[in-house]
């Protein structure tokens, strides 16, 4: 995956939509601006750093599986897919899974 080098002060529309076409997704932009929609409290139309870590936070303590967690699920893929092919491998699963103890 190509990142782009970029001074980062926000997640736009094209960063999420360039994350989810890098593993294999073809989504529409109805689909972007409702998974973006989901973390963007300020709905400026992007997704900043506070928005981000409350996102996070939000999904780490939900015991009911009623907090959206789409863009969440985005970003903890591709924390988890370290050498970046589109996939978990059961190393990146163990490694998960010991890193957590």
């Amino acid at each position: 995956r190509k990142i782009e080098k970029r001074p980062v002060q926000h997640i736009r529309l094209e960063d999420t939509t360039s994350a989810l076409k890098s593993l294999g997704m073809k989504p529409s932009k109805k689909e972007v601006l409702n998974m973006m929609w989901e973390v963007d409290e300020n709905l400026d139309g992007v997704i900043d750093w506070e928005e981000f870590c409350t996102n996070f936070e939000r999904n780490i303590q939900d015991r009911s599986g009623l907090e959206p967690a789409n863009f969440y699920h985005l970003v903890q893929f591709m924390i988890y897919d370290k050498d970046n092919n589109g996939m978990v491998s059961i190393d990146e699963t163990m490694y998960l899974l010991y890193a957590r103890l």
